[in-house]
This record gives structure tokens, sequence and C-alpha cells, in this order.
């Protein structure tokens, strides 16, 4: 029985069981027929199989949980940095399962860009503006030298109105 008991304890640790459940299932099944300590040894290997199994379904689903935890705090983090929902939700996405330094970063690297693409944007604009201005200002210079303006005061009258919408500029030019 004892050598058999051996035999057992082999055969289960062999078989994949730790060393508590291979000295347990031994001791069960010491004095069992071939047969009976099989069925039991292929139902232990089955159980911890499932349990292995449960297992590691249940960390996969906290892993997971804790990355889409993570992706909702970065959603929130980029939208208070100044992120267009667009852009947040990109960037979460991207940096779910980051660590929180690399995470940073790419955030902040965003945030850069962003305030780049911005400045750039209201440059490009004002520039236009600024344009516009200039071209309404040499069609008012235009419009009072032939109203008969002299040069100073089509100057004058054009560099005073050039911003200004074209019923005032028209007044102006009405009362000059």
């Amino acid at each position: 029985i004892e050598a058999n008991r051996l035999v057992l304890l082999d055969k289960a640790k062999k078989a994949g069981l730790s060393a508590a459940q291979a000295a347990a299932y031994a001791e069960a099944n010491k004095a069992a027929t071939d047969k009976v300590a099989q069925t039991a040894l292929e139902t232990l290997v089955a159980e911890k199989a499932a349990a292995d199994k449960a297992a590691a379904e249940k960390a996969e689903k906290e892993r997971l949980q804790k990355i889409e935890a993570n992706r909702l705090v970065l959603l929130d983090k980029a939208k208070k940095a100044g992120l267009s929902a667009a852009q947040a939700a990109a960037y979460a996405e991207a940096n779910k399962a980051a660590t929180d330094k690399v995470a940073q970063t790419a955030l902040e690297t965003l945030v850069a860009e962003k305030a780049a693409a911005d400045k750039a944007a209201a440059e490009k604009a004002e520039k236009e503006r600024l344009q516009k201005i200039e071209a309404n200002r040499l069609v008012l210079l235009d419009k009072a030298k032939k109203a008969g303006l002299s040069a100073a005061q089509a100057a004058a009258y054009a560099e005073a109105n050039k911003a200004a919408t074209d019923k005032v500029a028209q007044t102006a030019l009405e009362t000059l």
C-alpha cells in the first residue's frame, strides 16, 4: 500500500497537481484499484484544469476592467487638457494599456501639437483678416479719389475707415 501511495504521488505530480493535491490524492487512493485511482486522478486533473481556466478568465476579466477604467481616466484627463472629444477618445484608446509615464508623455505631446496647430490657425486667421482690411483700404482709397478727394484726404479717409463696415465708410465719405 505504501509503495502504491508513492507511485500515485509521483503520478499525480507528473499530471500537474500541486504537492498538497498530489499527497491528498495518493493518501486517499493508496488502497484503491488502479482503475479507481486513475479515475480519481483524471477527475482531479480535470477539476484543476477547470479551476485554472476559471482563474485565468477571472484574471483576464480583471485586467480588461483595469484597462477600461484607465481608458476612462485618460479620456477625462485628455478632455481637461483641452483636446477635442475625438482627439481625447483616440488618445485614451491608444494609451489605455500604457504605463502612466508613457500615457502622460503622449498627452503632453498631443497638447503641445494642438497648441501649435491652434497658434498657426490663429496666425493664419489674423493674417487673412489683415489682408482683407488692407484690400478694403485700397478699395476705399480708390473710391475716395474717384469721389474727388485729394490724395492726402483719400489716404486719411481710407486709413480711418479700412476696418469699418461698408455703410459706415460710405457715410464717412459722403460727409467729406
